[in-house]
């Protein structure tokens, strides 16, 4: 019988990493700061991308009937251009 030697490599194998060391109060409270901030910015910039494409849509929409007399597919175009527009500026 032929014994082969497996190496760790072979068997896939992770060495353990060192523990990290635990956070002071003070870089504990930092780092809630920070996730705080980055969550409430996420909600905040989500609702913008739900709310100000429908409001710029049907703004638009209505700018064009009664100021422009432009009306139908014409009207949609801009007004879908004009939201799309918004999407944009806002994930830039």
């Amino acid at each position: 019988m032929v014994s082969e030697v497996v190496s760790k490599e072979a068997l896939n194998v992770q060495q353990e990493e060192p523990a990290e060391e635990p956070l002071s109060p003070e870089e504990e409270r930092q780092r809630n700061r920070d996730t705080s901030v980055a969550l409430l910015t996420l909600f905040f910039f989500s609702v913008l991308m739900f709310t100000l494409p429908f409001g710029v849509f049907y703004g638009m929409r209505d700018l064009l009937e009664t100021r422009f007399h432009i009306e139908g597919f014409e009207n949609t175009c801009w007004s879908v251009l004009a939201a799309v527009i918004t999407v944009n500026t806002i994930i830039i």
